[in-house]
């Protein structure tokens, strides 16, 4: 039993003013002094040691375990049924189940491992990129705390989800003594094997959180620093609770919060609890707990901490108090007075249903929702007021934590509570009673995605959580895209970030365009462009020319398929577009292809022709054979393509970046879906002779709707087919095809240009016209079943500072942002005054970096 007068001595002696963490000036030596000599906040902490045999947290007065996790993207009813089995497991009476999102303003490392650690100096322009790395590196390090846009409070966040299961040492246990009891430590082992098989049903992977992690995320929490933090090692010889407050770190506890001094930096660390939450609550909505998914501005500015506690009693005294508490409440509903009190008749169904869900298998908990804000001193009401204006547009009311500074600190903190504290707070009715379904669905589970372990692309989540985007990083599928972008939302910088980055870690990049959108950003980063409208060089596309007579190595290893064998399927279908177009082939007539091309390939080999396939069927004696060279003919030698496609491949691939534009075979549209198919497969070609499987290799096919339109209508056409074909031998010598058009419909004028959104495991989403959504919904262009559609109709372009998208991939559908700094702004830019100036620029001597400076400088804009 606590002593009152004991806690509220201690209470009183915390509460030394009775105003907001603040203060002008440094605290007094005076100050400092007086307070240290009560206590250091590390002494208040609970933590102990850790047992790296069981992986067992011991702690003052508590023992436990520690998981960490990436927070859940989402949850639907059946992940949320699958966690209400946490709280209905069998544990002591007194356990604590806590859950908490924490938001670590440590950022640094996964700027650094996207900006600093993949470019590799043996690429062209090497230098360049690593600059380019750098400023992007140094642009977004001060959003760890600074707002990255203007009129929104969007800073840079890590979001964690650490999930504790903790209670009292049994009676006779002690920390010294706990390892000998191993029936105890069975128990608790077994609980956290249930747990982390509970949330890897509900699709959230998790692992033990070891003291060294543990100890860094409190570091970057409770000794916050404008700079970046050292990581801190863990010493087994020391109790952690000494290893996370740092020496250079002061805590001044006051009425409504504290004040943390760090190497002369102040913060305000302000507790927060909810009073009540809606009569009704959804978990799936739990992902706007952590900031508004829709709103700009109801998303939280600063670092924080949600936390639910769940303290489970013992429950055969919590059933036999629920079943009194259900008949006293049934005979105050039957009874005379109740026509005068309709609240007793509410009363009773409340108890009929608690006591109906306790023999269902729930709990009666008590549970404590708790939210921690660390601020810059300064900055405590305009946080707080989003706070509040964003859990009150959810329903819920919030109160601050006034007169229990350091115990609601301690309480929202992972495993952080000792039983005093948490039973101070009781008496405080920060807990209250609760059924454990209704937990699950208030528990913070839900942060943003953090995208995929390979660093490419560098984004961001609306509420600020950092995520890697790495096409190839894909274990579920394949590595493609397609996009859909409306004019103005910022499909080029999306583009062209793909491919900086790909070249820049080493990989090859190709882009099949028309109209001449990529010339800048070649020219810029010393690429080849290559120009079908250049009458001065007549290009051949041969499609024989860069097959090898070997057999396939795949990964190192020998394979039992020749090279000409993996391209025969493409071979075949290209074949057939020249020969019929959009009309259907026979089985027949597939097969006397197929002969054509063997049996020619088998007698020249890579000096194959198309007119040699021409002539084979010419001179077949069956009629079949001659129908189809007739249809062949003007890709013979004699014919009006023949030049494109007989004589030796003269494409130069040398170089890693090169742009093919198509955009002067648009009047000649038969001719252009083939050139499009023979460079499709010509780069598939490249794929497989570099060698490497992980090297990365990208093509974009920009405008796809224009360059697929092989005029077929219903029919799955041999240009579709050899799509699917390319997209498939690019999956499997680790090439990434991209696709890119300006409206979701267009995806849909064609069957080829469908055939790239079908095999694509990514489909991104820039800004869309509020029509063409419509429009797509109608024609059922995209499944709205899980409610998309909402999602895009909210993305936005600002120009200058971000781009919106949608992705949908494997791991499901995410909403990322775009942020590039002012230098590489500028590199993008599509706008013609701002390329001619560069151009200009370079053209007086300048190097391609100090005209994109010159230019930033005329525009008064700071790198």
């Amino acid at each position: 039993m606590i002593n009152l007068h004991s806690f509220k001595s201690k209470l009183k002696e915390l509460i030394s003013h009775d105003n907001l963490p603040s203060g002008d000036e440094v605290p007094s030596y005076q100050t400092l002094k007086a307070f240290n000599e009560r206590y250091t906040f590390s002494s208040l902490l609970a933590y102990e040691r850790y047992d790296e045999k069981d992986k067992i947290y011991f702690n003052k007065d508590t023992v436990g375990i520690m998981l960490h996790c990436p927070p859940s993207t989402g949850l639907v009813n059946e992940n949320i049924a699958v966690l209400n089995g946490i709280f209905q497991g069998i544990y002591p009476p007194d356990t604590t189940i806590q859950i908490n999102i924490i938001s670590d303003s440590n950022i640094e490392y996964i700027i650094r491992n996207w900006a600093l650690e993949g470019t590799d100096p043996t690429v062209n322009n090497a230098e360049m990129y690593e600059y380019l790395a750098l400023s992007r590196y140094q642009h977004l390090i001060n959003a760890k705390w600074d707002p990255l846009v203007d009129d929104q409070p969007f800073i840079l966040r890590n979001m964690h989800l650490v999930i504790s299961i903790y209670h009292p040492y049994p009676k006779g246990y002690t920390p010294s003594n706990f390892d000998d009891f191993t029936s105890e430590i069975d128990r608790i082992k077994r609980s956290r094997d249930s747990l982390i098989s509970k949330l890897a049903s509900a699709q959230i992977p998790s692992k033990v959180m070891e003291p060294q992690h543990f100890i860094n995320i409190l570091n970057g929490f409770l000794n916050p620093d404008r700079n970046e933090q050292p990581i801190l090692e863990y010493n087994d010889l020391k109790p952690i609770s000494d290893q996370i407050i740092s020496s250079e770190t002061v805590f001044l506890p006051e009425q409504s919060g504290i004040t943390i001094v760090h190497k002369d930096q102040k913060y305000s660390l302000l507790p927060y609890h909810v009073r009540t939450f809606p009569q009704r609550w959804k978990g799936v909505r739990n992902g706007e707990l952590i900031g508004s998914y829709r709103d700009n501005i109801l998303r939280l500015g600063c670092p924080f901490i949600l936390s639910l506690n769940v303290i489970i009693p013992d429950q055969s005294r919590s059933k036999t108090e629920a079943l009194a508490k259900q008949v006293r409440a049934t005979q105050m509903a039957d009874s005379p007075m109740a026509k005068f009190m309709p609240s007793w008749k509410d009363k009773k169904q409340d108890w009929d249903y608690t006591v109906k869900s306790l023999e269902d298998g729930n709990k009666l908990v008590e549970s404590c929702f708790q939210i921690l804000l660390l601020t810059k001193q300064g900055e405590e009401q305009k946080n707080e007021e989003t706070l509040r204006s964003l859990y009150s547009s959810l329903g819920w009311t919030i109160n601050k934590s006034r007169y229990t500074p350091v115990h609601s600190v301690l309480n929202a903190l992972p495993m952080g509570a000792p039983r005093d504290v948490q039973k101070g707070l009781q008496i405080f009715k920060y807990y209250t009673p609760m059924l454990s379904q209704n937990c699950t669905n208030l528990a913070p589970f839900v942060g943003e995605w953090k995208g995929y372990d390979k660093s490419l692309m560098l984004m961001m989540g609306r509420r600020g959580q950092l995520a890697y985007f790495d096409q190839f990083a894909n274990k579920k599928g394949n590595y493609n895209i397609a996009c859909c972008a409306t004019s103005g939302s910022g499909k080029s910088f999306v583009t062209q970030e793909n491919i900086t980055n790909t070249l820049r870690k080493g990989g090859r990049a190709f882009v099949i365009d028309a109209g001449h959108s990529y010339r800048n950003i070649c020219n810029l980063l010393g690429g080849t462009y290559i120009d079908f409208g250049d009458y001065r060089r007549q290009l051949c596309l041969n499609p024989f020319t860069n097959i090898r007579d070997e057999y396939l190595v795949i990964d190192g290893e020998k394979t039992e398929k020749t090279h000409f064998e993996e391209q025969l399927p493409m071979l075949k279908q290209i074949v057939m577009q020249m020969a019929t177009g959009a009309t259907s082939l026979s089985k027949q007539e597939e097969t006397q292809i197929e002969i054509g091309i063997t049996k020619t390939w088998e007698k020249n080999k890579s000096e194959n022709e198309i007119n040699d396939v021409y002539e084979y069927l010419n001179s077949s004696t069956d009629p079949i054979a001659k129908n189809l060279a007739m249809a062949l003919y003007p890709y013979s030698k004699n014919g009006m393509y023949g030049k494109y496609v007989n004589g030796k491949s003269n494409v130069d691939y040398t170089n890693n970046f090169v742009v093919l534009d198509l955009d002067a075979l648009n009047v000649m549209k038969d001719l252009q879906v083939v050139v499009l198919l023979m460079l499709m497969m010509q780069i598939t070609q490249i794929m497989y002779l570099s060698g490497d499987k992980k090297r990365r290799k990208l093509c974009i096919i920009d405008e796809a709707w224009r360059l697929m339109d092989s005029g077929e209508t219903g029919t799955v056409s041999h240009a579709a087919k050899s799509i699917e074909e390319g997209y498939r031998v690019a999956r499997k010598h680790g090439g990434s095809f991209m696709s890119l058009t300006q409206k979701i419909s267009d995806y849909f004028k064609s069957e080829t240009s469908k055939a790239a959104l079908m095999n694509a495991d990514f489909t991104i989403y820039l800004r869309q016209k509020p029509a063409e959504l419509n429009s797509a919904v109608k024609q059922q262009h995209i499944d709205d079943s899980s409610g998309i559609v909402d999602v895009l109709r909210t993305l936005e372009t600002k120009q200058g500072q971000y781009s919106e998208m949608a992705i949908e991939s494997p791991e499901g559908l995410s909403v990322f942002r775009l942020v590039v700094d002012p230098i590489t702004e500028k590199l993008y830019s599509t706008s013609p005054d701002e390329v001619q100036f560069i151009q200009d620029k370079k053209a007086e001597g300048f190097s391609l970096l100090e005209s994109i400076q010159l230019l930033l400088d005329q525009q008064n804009i700071a790198a």
